[in-house]
């Protein structure tokens, strides 16, 4: 996960380092709360300048697809709300590649 470093769950310097210098991919991955993008596009360009942020301070390459994931049973209503939040985050990203990662069945 790129997310803040004082998460547990949060991927280190080193690691993208060390990760990089094998020669290996890496998928980078942001999630703070499971249905965050419940926040629709206000919620998207904060998430979005955050991990543009996050991803310059670690060093990774610019053009990086890094996922947000959508973790949690949404339904048909919330999907305008999720597009404008993936929207918001894409451009806030930039020069990264936003992509929505949804882990569960969509109802």
């Amino acid at each position: 996960y790129l997310v803040p470093t004082t998460m547990s769950k949060s991927i280190k310097a080193d690691e993208i380092k060390g990760i990089r210098d094998a020669g290996l991919a890496i998928l980078l991955c942001w999630e703070i709360g499971a249905s965050d993008v419940k926040g629709g596009a206000e919620r998207g360009k904060s998430d979005g300048a955050r991990v543009k942020e996050l991803a310059q301070e670690f060093g990774v390459p610019a053009e990086t697809a890094i996922y947000f994931a959508v973790d949690y049973e949404a339904v048909a209503n919330e999907f305008p709300t999720i597009e404008a939040y993936i929207r918001a985050a894409q451009e806030a990203c930039y020069p990264y590649r936003c992509r929505p990662d949804i882990h569960r069945t969509v109802h």
